[in-house]
């Protein structure tokens, strides 16, 4: 099952999913990161379930100009894309990814941000498959030597008549 929960409302079920990240990238980055940036509270989450309605995973829309300051709010930023490990290669990822880039014309937002990191293939791999193109480094991943930024932009193809 697939639920969109609009910003400002606490689910604790997103809430179990983001604390797994969490540990989950302070272990891959140990003395890289020490915890991931807080949250923005106009966020708005992507929860996927499975049939028992056991939360299984998650993806999250939120202003662009969280990271970076003085952003259009018309750019989303992508974050908290998890999948729990034991359902890791069945194509959930792609399902969340679906969902938040449909959505996200609808909260407003024509292009789409993500920070990812290189320990972490699988995620760079998922993105790159999708169409997300490289991009600078920005906000507070400028200095990451980990990190790597994608966009996708979500508007009409400009090639296309």
């Amino acid at each position: 099952m697939i639920e969109r929960i609009p910003a400002g409302i606490d689910d604790p079920r997103i809430t179990e999913l983001a604390r797994e990240l969490v540990s989950e990238m302070v272990a891959i980055y140990t003395g890289i990161h020490d915890a991931p940036q807080p949250l923005d509270p106009r966020i708005a989450w992507v929860l996927l379930s499975n049939d028992d309605g056991t939360p299984v995973a998650c993806g999250a829309l939120q202003p662009f100009d969280k990271s970076v300051p003085g952003s259009p709010l018309t750019i989303g930023e992508v974050k908290r894309v998890y999948v729990r490990p034991h359902h890791r290669g069945s194509g959930l990822g792609h399902v969340v990814m679906d969902e938040l880039e449909a959505w996200a014309p609808d909260l407003g937002y024509t292009i789409l941000r993500l920070e990812t990191g290189t320990r972490q293939p699988e995620a760079l791999a998922l993105y790159r498959s999708r169409g997300w193109q490289p991009i600078d480094k920005y906000g507070p991943y400028t200095h990451e030597p980990t990190s790597v930024c994608f966009e996708l932009n979500l508007g009409p193809n400009p090639d296309v008549s």
